[in-house]
This record gives structure tokens, C-alpha cells and sequence, in this order.
């Protein structure tokens, strides 16, 4: 069997702003480690630093002409940081941007959404309200993926504030590392290559 090919996109999460040059972020960390074990045959990361779900659906999505083994699919932090945010909406954009991932791969990664400035998280209720109804939501998703929906809580691995870059919005390099370490043991999990 053919190791997986995966594309990734996704905004400055997935990028990997914060983190070393050399390793790209944990999505990247993530596909060089199962890459290692020749679970993975080819990462494209379509990435975006400051894109919105919008932006994702309609610049980077229809760049992916081929169905593939795995795409991660994570985006909505810059809606949810925004002064004015309509949740529907931000729930909508979600759930078009994850069936459109189901839709053409075997496999979707995605996260749930981590307290950014959460050194400061007490003065934001609003943003940790919409953090958590986003978040819900992603659960919801994966209950109702019949296991081709692999969630990293990113809430959870983020929770310390050491692990965020000086700007409160972006992981560390030791955050990246953490949320690689989560989420690579959940795919080598999963049965890929799933073809």
C-alpha cells in the first residue's frame, strides 16, 4: 500500500508562525514524523498566515483538484479575534470547510480552537465564549464522523502560557513540538494508509 498524501490547509496555526523555520509548524512536524515511519508519502501545506474561513474556502480550497489520503482542515481564529462576529456564520464556514475536507479525503485532521492570550484569558470573556462554542462544535463533528474526523485539543495542549509566542496569538516552537507530539500518535492510530 502507498503511504498517504496529505494537504494542508488552514491559516498562521497551520502555517506554523511561531515555530522554527526549519521544522514549519506542528501540522509539518506532524507529516515529517509519520513521513519518518513511511506512513506519509507527500505534504502540500496551502497555508495562510492571517486567513480567514472565507479566505480558506475560496483560496486555497479550490487548489486541491485530486482527492487525497488526509487533509487537515483548521481556520476560524481570525473570525473569532475579529471586534464584530456573527457565530452562525463562523459555524457555517466551518462545517463547509470540514464536509468539503470529508468530501475529498479519507482522512481530515483538525483541532479545537486554543485560548489565544490566554495569559489574559479572564479579561476576554467574549472570546473564550466564542472559543467554546466553536469548540463544541468540533466535538459535535467528530462524533458524527464515524472516526474519519481525527480532533487535537489544542485548548488542552495550549493551556500553559509558556507554550505561546510573546504575541499571545501564536504557539511556540514548544508549542508546536507539544501539538505535534499529541496529534501523531492519533493518526499512526488510524489505519493509513487508508488505500
Amino acid at each position: 500500500m502507498r503511504a498517504a498524501r496529505w494537504v494542508a490547509v488552514g491559516d498562521s496555526f497551520t502555517a506554523g508562525t511561531g515555530d522554527d523555520p526549519q521544522h514549519g509548524g506542528w501540522v509539518a512536524r506532524t507529516a515529517n514524523a509519520l513521513a519518518r515511519a513511511d506512513r506519509v508519502g507527500g505534504f502540500r501545506n496551502l497555508a495562510a498566515p492571517g486567513a480567514r474561513l472565507a479566505a480558506v474556502l475560496h483560496d486555497q480550497v479550490p487548489l486541491v483538484v485530486d482527492r487525497v489520503e488526509i487533509i487537515s482542515a483548521i481556520a476560524g481564529a481570525n473570525d473569532l479575534m475579529a471586534r464584530r462576529v456573527n457565530p452562525a456564520i463562523v459555524l457555517g464556514q466551518i462545517d463547509e470547510l470540514l464536509d468539503w475536507a470529508l468530501n475529498h479525503a479519507d482522512l481530515v485532521l483538525t483541532c479545537t480552537c486554543p485560548n489565544f492570550l490566554v495569559s489574559r484569558s479572564v479579561q476576554l470573556p467574549r472570546l473564550a465564549a466564542r472559543i467554546d462554542t466553536v469548540n463544541e462544535h468540533v466535538e459535535q463533528r467528530r462524533t458524527g464522523a464515524a472516526g474519519r474526523l481525527v480532533v487535537v485539543d489544542a485548548h488542552a495542549v495550549l493551556a500553559e502560557p509558556a507554550l505561546w509566542a510573546t504575541d499571545g496569538i501564536h504557539a511556540n516552537p514548544r508549542g508546536h513540538e507539544r501539538l505535534a507530539e499529541t496529534a501523531t500518535p492519533l493518526l499512526e492510530q488510524t489505519t493509513l494508509p487508508l488505500r
